[in-house]
């Protein structure tokens, strides 16, 4: 309940913003490349979701993406840099990341 709680708004609606908050404080450096991702299947927070009723749909949804869309998130993780590759460095930082 207090999961529930922290995440939505007086209406029992998830909140946007408290979601970013969450992602940004659990996932660190690598939340810029998480949320773009989250917001994809929140269909850009475009409806308020219920959470009660949907949240967990759209969890279910997140966690059970194609192995084609897997590997581009995991691609999207670990390219730190950007730079449409993964070299050394990228995996280092985010070793580093995973560390803390």
């Amino acid at each position: 309940m207090l999961f529930f709680k922290s995440l939505s708004n007086r209406s029992n609606k998830l909140d946007q913003s408290k979601l970013k908050a969450k992602v940004d404080l659990e996932f660190g450096e690598i939340a810029p490349q998480i949320w773009p991702l989250m917001r994809r299947v929140f269909a850009n927070f475009r409806h308020n979701i219920d959470f009660k009723k949907y949240y967990i749909q759209y969890l279910v949804k997140f966690l059970t993406l194609s192995p084609e869309s897997c590997k581009e998130i995991l691609f999207n993780l670990l390219d730190i840099n950007k730079d449409k590759r993964i070299c050394e460095t990228d995996l280092f930082m985010s070793i580093k990341n995973i560390q803390g």
